[in-house]
């Protein structure tokens, strides 16, 4: 009996620690996903010139996982344009589908709606350039901060289950 509480507790402190590493990642695959869209949009803007509800459904069905969410929720956001601002359906869908972005990128994102539509392209480019930077910013500094951390969890992880092990043995 003491042996299967010993294997279950150990099996529990070891999943913690893959459910830990496996949100961490989808983190930073949602935050790769986000990055890669908003560099499809830079470039369509950059190369067509295109309006932008147009140009969100483009971006929306070349994207994944959140970053489709968020074109999508503009795309759809866009029919309120005339009883709403643009920058507050922008700020919305940000809300909505870019909560795993830290402080920073967050509030880089969420003020780009400030610009786009509204000036030329080429000060909507530097923007979203801006903008594209800082993610790609975060996510290299979430990937080595994870890389070091999984090297931590999994031995702490199996220290703690064997901790408890001995302290209910």
């Amino acid at each position: 009996m003491k042996f299967i509480g010993a294997v279950l507790i150990l099996g529990a402190s070891l999943s913690a620690s893959a459910v830990w590493n496996s949100s961490r990642r989808e983190k930073i695959q949602e935050m790769d996903r986000l990055l890669a869209a908003l560099k499809l949009m830079d470039s369509e803007l950059n190369a067509r010139g295109e309006a932008l509800p147009g140009l969100f459904e483009r971006v929306c069905a070349s994207s994944e996982g959140n970053a489709s969410a968020f074109f999508a929720a503009l795309s759809q956001k866009m029919a309120a344009l005339g009883d709403r601002p643009f920058q507050e359906l922008w700020e919305e869908a940000v809300s909505e589908h870019c909560c795993e972005l830290g402080k920073e990128e967050y509030r880089s994102l969420s003020s780009l709606g400030r610009i786009l539509g509204r000036f030329p392209i080429s000060v909507q480019h530097r923007e979203l350039a801006f903008c594209i930077q800082k993610l790609d910013g975060a996510i290299q500094t979430e990937r080595l901060s994870y890389d070091k951390d999984r090297k931590l969890v999994m031995p702490l992880a199996a220290s703690t289950g064997m901790f408890l092990l001995l302290m209910l043995i």
